[in-house]
């Protein structure tokens, strides 16, 4: 990941972790870039829904089972990623109304303000914009949905999304600083051809 602008990960009432600016950001301003062939983005490529669900099975934990699901999403060409499970890039929470954009490209994604930002004030995407899980209607999502149903993991982010963006105020924004170190660029080496992910995953 390239960070472009000050932020920092956070804890937040009711949304438990989530990006926040440490410094003025322009509407326009490129706020991070994000490799997905990067493992610190993406950790894996899934071929199909029956593998992925034949996977999960096979797992006994229901928390690992419901942490997996919570961090995957179905491509439009009907593969599962897997996101990282350290990675930053899903600690922008929804919002349906965001002040962030994401532009997806096949090497990079890169992420924009839509608005302006101040010190404080927590990133958010509308993620109908991108995985469209209350958008999609066609057999592939709706499998998909019905797993994590069944699992117990809520992916509409109309049932289960709807807080607008928080802010911290100087003071609880100082505190979480103190705990919280900024978020530092990890630009990863130039690509090699060894099996890890390069798609433009929407």
């Amino acid at each position: 990941m390239e960070i472009c602008k000050r932020l920092t990960i956070v804890d937040l009432p009711n949304k438990g972790v989530g990006m926040v600016a440490l410094e003025p950001i322009s509407k326009g301003d490129v706020i991070a870039r994000w490799f997905p062939h990067d493992k610190r983005t993406i950790a894996r490529e899934v071929k199909s829904l029956e593998v992925f669900e034949k996977e999960l099975s096979a797992i006994e934990d229901a928390n690992e089972r419901s942490i997996i699901l919570n961090h995957s999403w179905p491509t439009s060409d009907g593969r599962i990623v897997v996101g990282a499970r350290d990675g930053v890039f899903g600690c922008i929470n929804h919002f349906r109304i965001p002040n962030v954009i994401h532009t997806f490209d096949a090497s990079v994604w890169t992420t924009t303000a839509c608005t302006s930002l101040n010190p404080g004030d927590e990133l958010c995407y509308n993620y109908n914009l991108g995985s469209q899980y209350d958008v999609r209607t066609d057999k592939f999502m709706i499998g998909f949905l019905a797993l994590c149903d069944s699992h117990g993991v809520q992916k509409r982010p109309s049932l289960g999304m709807t807080q607008p963006p928080c802010h911290l105020s100087e003071k609880d924004l100082l505190l979480h600083v103190h705990n919280n170190k900024p978020l530092k660029s990890s630009v990863p080496a130039p690509r090699q051809d060894n099996g890890t992910t390069d798609c433009t995953v929407w």
